[in-house]
């Protein structure tokens, strides 16, 4: 819809990088207020933040390398140009988080299960966010669809190049409900 929020002379500001770094601190945040409540070192928070900002970018990545190997054929370098070949496969970011997560838990001798409850309520409430920045951004998009609430996007957007002037499916919107939805959800179970 806005894949670009202004420019400023010969910077581009994109809308979709504003909101990961917002969805990236909403996180961050919340979880170190909730690590407080809950009696964790809070530099424990930003050790596994920072493990959540590499295992994420490299697990997308390798996902989408492995889902789309044929793009790579006789270019290898083309594997690190993430200008030319964008797009991501955040399952693979967050099976590795997961697991990382996992491994720096054992290596500290913190409980795996008491990080996840801490960060877990708050890491859905980025992804929504996160998949605000897709909307505006017109990436991750649907199909085409007759129903009341289906988008057309900007013509410079990745959904508007593969379907000009056809409605489609808002499902960054699907997702953003799903996803509130289960962090309130996760919210009201973490009070019982």
């Amino acid at each position: 819809m806005y894949p670009v929020l202004f420019k400023f002379g010969s910077i581009t500001v994109l809308s979709f990088d504003v909101v990961v770094i917002i969805s990236f601190l909403t996180t961050y945040f919340f979880s170190i207020f909730n690590a407080k409540k809950k009696g964790i070192n809070i530099d424990e928070i930003l050790n596994i933040s920072i493990i959540i900002i590499f295992s994420t970018i490299i697990g997308s990545r390798l996902l989408y390398i492995i889902a789309h190997h044929n793009e790579f054929k006789g270019n290898f370098l083309g594997i690190f140009n993430m200008i030319k070949y964008k797009g991501s496969m955040g399952l693979g970011g967050i099976i590795l988080t997961a697991i990382n997560i996992f491994i720096y838990c054992k290596i500290k001798k913190i409980s795996f299960f008491k990080i996840t409850d801490i960060i877990m309520p708050y890491f859905i409430l980025g992804a929504a966010i996160f998949r605000l920045g897709c909307f505006l951004n017109g990436c991750c998009f649907g199909k085409p669809t007759n129903l009341p609430w289906g988008i057309m996007f900007s013509q410079n957007s990745p959904a508007g190049i593969i379907f000009p002037s056809i409605k489609i499916h808002p499902t960054q919107l699907y997702y953003i409900i799903l996803y509130l939805i289960i962090f309130l959800f996760l919210l009201y179970i973490e009070r019982k």
